[in-house]
């Protein structure tokens, strides 16, 4: 329980998805990154000094280099893949170009998938540090008018040994 309580202020950011654009899901791993420029030297202080650290800025840079496109939407063939960056984008096709203008599905599902891939990010970074690392539940907020299947998010969710709230 001790641990839970030692979490820094970025890690519990990303204790509950809200899918609003001012939480920048898919622009964070960029900014971890760059975060002298993004954070303004405050970086340390959000992540409780791991943030500064060598192991961190190894890691940050294998996390992008080895990252694999995902699908997104199988019917409009929309896939999240990674820059070397560190932003996260949508692409028309695993290897395609930048796709424009999504619909608020495909939009929100871009965003929960950024989302879970900074989990992951933490969760991975986190087993190497300490391998008894808790894990706190996710709650993710999901819009009334919930049309799409999140069985594979679910998954997604399941692999990473993390339990879900769906709100």
């Amino acid at each position: 329980m001790n641990e839970l309580l030692n979490k820094s202020a970025e890690e519990k950011s990303l204790e509950c998805f809200d899918n609003s654009e001012k939480q920048n899901y898919q622009l964070r791993l960029a900014y971890y990154k760059d975060n002298k420029y993004f954070y303004k030297g405050k970086f340390s202080f959000l992540t409780n000094g791991i943030g500064a650290t060598r192991s961190f800025r190894a890691f940050i840079n294998e996390f992008i280099k080895n990252y694999k496109p995902e699908l997104i939407s199988k019917d409009d063939d929309l896939w999240l893949s990674l820059k070397q960056n560190g932003e996260f984008i949508v692409t028309k096709g695993k290897n395609g170009k930048t796709a424009a203008d999504l619909t608020q599905k495909d939009l929100f599902l871009y965003n929960l998938l950024c989302f879970i891939n900074l989990v992951k990010f933490w969760d991975e970074f986190n087993e190497i540090r300490d391998i008894n690392t808790e894990k706190t539940p996710l709650v993710i907020k999901i819009p009334h008018n919930c049309d799409f299947d999140l069985v594979c998010f679910i998954n997604k969710i399941k692999e990473m040994n993390r339990m879900v709230i769906f709100e």
